[in-house]
């Protein structure tokens, strides 16, 4: 991200937190008049709760219980991802796997990333349009991989993706909240491990109601069912039957899974965003006001 896009980005969050209330913000979300880009509108309030409660506008009011740093990022895609950027990048790449291939590929996928960043930069929330156009360059890029198994990226552009998939995963906490009435999740491990291990009925079939659980939590249970191959091909195959876009030379793919968590948190963006539009519709005025976490300071004694 250039210099210039992430100061108007950092310009841009700080404009929406004026004239809120120190360490507070306030969100509200609501159905926009035109459906086009997006099912919900997310935009910051000025003037403090009082000034909300006083409006007499209906709508409904929820308090985050916790902290989200995609909040204090004003809700920006580019600032966030920017921000993402910094953090430590594991890369679990092996020595024997530095043939790097495949020219096109690695182009055309760095400059869709670099366009939904740029194409972002004036608007909280995901364009749906642009999101689709990144996932179809991601699918691309997946189909390759799995024709070709010895292409493999550079650490930037596995870079690119670990910090899209990660800001895309804070949304998603974020909506997650929202549809949870401000609990925001803590993912515990052992959480998540009850929820992936949930089988029922008869034909011990996954369950069709799921909670979201970020990918990068479920990919080492996802890697664990793919080990069962070798013990109980029956048991694998009845797992990954249900999930057919799934492989398990691609789960197991170490070198390249922000590819796969980037993807999957693009989808799981859409469809939170389509059961916080339905949560709307419930709610008055199709309103819902979001006070961020404000941390108590207790005054030394």
């Amino acid at each position: 991200m250039s210099l210039a896009l992430l100061m108007a980005a950092k310009a841009a969050s700080s404009a929406a937190s004026l004239g809120l209330d120190a360490g507070k913000k306030l969100i509200e979300v609501s159905i926009p008049a035109v459906k086009k880009a997006s099912q919900i509108s997310l935009q910051f309030l000025q003037g403090g709760l009082d000034a909300v409660i006083n409006n007499n506008s209906p709508s409904e009011k929820i308090k985050l219980n916790n902290k989200l740093n995609i909040i204090d990022n004003g809700l920006s895609i580019p600032l966030s991802f920017s921000e993402n950027q910094i953090k430590l990048f594991h890369s679990n790449m092996s020595n024997d796997l530095n043939t790097i291939k495949g020219q096109n590929e690695i182009m055309f996928l760095s400059n869709s990333i670099q366009y939904f960043i740029d194409s972002h930069l004036a608007r909280t929330g995901l364009d749906r349009g642009i999101s689709y156009a990144l996932q179809y360059d991601i699918s691309a890029v997946r189909n390759h991989l799995n024709k070709t198994r010895d292409l493999r990226f550079p650490g930037y552009l596995l870079h690119q993706c670990s910090s899209l998939g990660e800001t895309i995963k804070e949304l998603n906490i974020f909506y997650m909240s929202i549809l949870s009435n401000g609990k925001v999740p803590n993912y515990l491990h052992d959480d998540v491990k009850e929820e992936m291990s949930c089988r029922y009925g008869a034909a011990q079939r996954k369950g069709d109601i799921r909670s979201y659980i970020p990918y990068e939590l479920q990919l080492p249970f996802l890697r664990e069912f793919s080990e069962e191959k070798t013990k109980n091909m029956s048991k694998l195959n009845k797992l990954f039957s249900e999930i057919k876009e799934f492989n398990t030379t691609e789960i197991n793919d170490l070198s390249h899974e922000a590819l796969f968590i980037l993807s999957e948190e693009l989808i799981a963006n859409e469809e939170l965003e389509h059961k916080v539009s339905k949560k709307l519709k419930d709610s008055p005025g199709e309103k819902i006001i979001i006070e961020s976490f404000t941390e108590i300071h207790t005054p030394n004694k």
